[in-house]
């Protein structure tokens, strides 16, 4: 009776310790401690309209094959409800807000020719930078309008003589590049301020789609065993909408030319075996109204990541807390309070 006694208190014993044995020796990764990157692709100028109309007719296959192992949800670029300064439907400003978190009274881009560059320290950049400066910070534009810097010479007229209204003076660090003031010494570029908080900076305007993609795939290579946040903007469909029309076939075109841009991407993060955590958002700045060569008001926009996102309707304003929150930081300590939420699904 004794021996069956004591059995039963081995057996126990044993059914405590084992598990806590094995996952000393192989310890369980706690969500909230892996180092996540991200990639936040920008398609500028695309209609969520002609977007879902393509998706349906089936004229882009990888993208819905994207969607499907994801998530798709609408967005707009602001919500009268919730805020009461919302900004024009254009370049400079749809990205203020998607890279900062903050509707106009705080970053303080109403339009591509109305603006202040971004106040310091607000951008998802230097956030990152400031929670951990091992993340790598990596920034690739195709427009002047997302730059930090703005190579557009204009003049202006005061007392009938020609002014230039930008001076142009030499970077200290990027030799290439150039700082573009206007005649009062306010920075031309949007996201000026960022500048040196950057690990990597290239922005061109007109840079065509498959150099914006290898210039990717080079930094992704570079930084495989980094952790990092990547900002990829193609100046299409936006280029070929001003240029041709949104219903054109320029416009159809370049949308399938970017899900092939997407196919190099993901394949490459595959490849160099970081896909699984690698979450790549994709989404747009700004509309485009409809049969139209502009975009005077088209909020309706739209946000697709390879990664399961909350079902409800989105704001612009939530794609900084969504990035912060796929890589685990905590955003909600930031000021002032960011007034977006985040997308995400619970992690699996």
């Amino acid at each position: 009776m004794a021996e069956k006694r004591n059995f039963f208190i081995l057996f126990f014993i044993l059914l405590i310790v084992t598990p806590v044995f094995f996952s000393v020796l192989y310890p369980s990764e706690n969500p909230n401690d892996v180092k996540n990157n991200v990639i936040l692709i920008v398609w500028d100028g695309c209609q969520r309209a002609h977007l879902l109309e393509m998706l349906d007719s089936g004229d882009l296959p990888f993208l819905q094959s994207f969607i499907n192992e994801g998530d798709y949800v609408d967005m707009e670029l602001r919500d009268v409800n919730r805020f009461d300064d919302g900004h024009k439907t254009n370049t400079k400003a749809g990205h203020a807000t998607m890279l900062t978190g903050y509707g106009y009274s705080v970053h303080g881009v109403m339009a591509n020719v109305k603006f202040d560059p971004v106040p310091d320290g607000l951008t998802v950049f230097e956030r990152l930078e400031l929670v951990d400066e091992s993340i790598e910070t990596l920034f690739i534009g195709s427009k002047r309008n997302v730059n930090v810097y703005n190579d557009l010479q204009r003049t202006f007229l005061v007392d009938g003589i020609e002014v230039p209204t930008i001076v142009v003076i030499p970077h200290p660090e990027f030799n290439e590049t150039r700082i573009i003031y206007y005649g009062d010494d306010r920075p031309a570029g949007v996201f000026h301020n960022m500048r040196f908080d950057l690990d990597f900076l290239f922005c061109k305007d007109d840079l065509k789609l498959g150099n914006a993609t290898d210039i990717a795939i080079e930094q992704l290579a570079k930084n495989v065993e980094d952790q990092f946040f990547m900002f990829l903007h193609y100046k299409y469909p936006d280029r070929k909408g001003h240029a041709k029309g949104e219903n054109s076939p320029s416009y159809s075109n370049s949308l399938i030319e970017l899900t092939i841009e997407l196919n190099r991407l993901t394949t490459t993060l595959k490849n160099l075996g970081i896909y699984d955590r690698t979450f790549i958002f994709i989404t747009t700045d700004h509309g485009f109204d409809e049969g139209t060569k502009y975009h005077y008001d088209d909020p309706y926009i739209w946000f697709i990541a390879n990664r399961k996102l909350t079902g409800e309707l989105t704001w612009q304003v939530d794609v900084t807390p969504t990035i912060y929150d796929a890589m685990n930081i905590n955003w909600t300590v930031f000021t002032p309070v960011i007034e977006g939420r985040s997308l995400l699904a619970k992690f699996d």
